[in-house]
């Protein structure tokens, strides 16, 4: 009769297995948690990121900044608004009322003091205290109650606005033969 081989795992075999899952073992775990590892490479890679995050926000709030200033400069078309009048000392605001037929004393928050907006061309006006009514004395009301006659004007001046002006594109096209 044959004999049959048996094969098995010899104890030297087996320390030897054990020996290299423990070698593979410690390098696994220097590799996740060593100086260089896994775990801290991780760390540092989410702190720079909330950091270019932080930055990322910042930069876009600056430049939602200078975008909400820019269209409040501009109209529903993108086009420069005209800028608002400035007054200096001794300029008085005006408007002729068409009710009255004459001309009215008012002020800087008045509505209809001026409007630029599209179709309308509503210009500012004022007056200098050169004539009856002395800005020094305020010899008048600002709530568009008090008339003042032709004879009774100051120099007068007109707040023409700053437009970024455009033409339309078919002034600017040309034919390309």
């Amino acid at each position: 009769m044959k004999r049959l081989k048996e094969s098995g795992i010899t104890l030297v075999a087996l320390v030897v297995t054990i020996v290299i899952m423990l070698i593979l073992a410690g390098v696994t775990i220097n590799i996740a948690l060593g100086d260089n590892g896994l775990f801290k490479q991780a760390k540092k890679a989410v702190d720079k990121y909330k950091e270019a995050q932080e930055q990322e926000d910042s930069t876009l709030s600056e430049l939602d900044d200078i975008l909400g200033e820019i269209n409040s400069k501009t109209d529903k078309y993108g086009r420069i608004r005209a800028n608002k009048p400035k007054l200096a000392n001794g300029m008085i605001p005006i408007k002729y009322d068409e009710t009255k037929k004459n001309w009215v004393i008012t002020n800087e928050n008045d509505k209809e003091w001026y409007d630029y907006s599209e179709g309308k061309m509503l210009w500012a006006n004022v007056m200098l205290s050169d004539g009856t009514y002395k800005q020094s004395e305020k010899n008048y009301n600002e709530d568009g109650t008090t008339e003042v006659k032709e004879n009774e004007l100051g120099s007068m001046f007109v707040w023409v606005p700053r437009y970024a002006y455009s033409f339309n594109s078919y002034h600017t096209e040309m034919d390309g033969g």
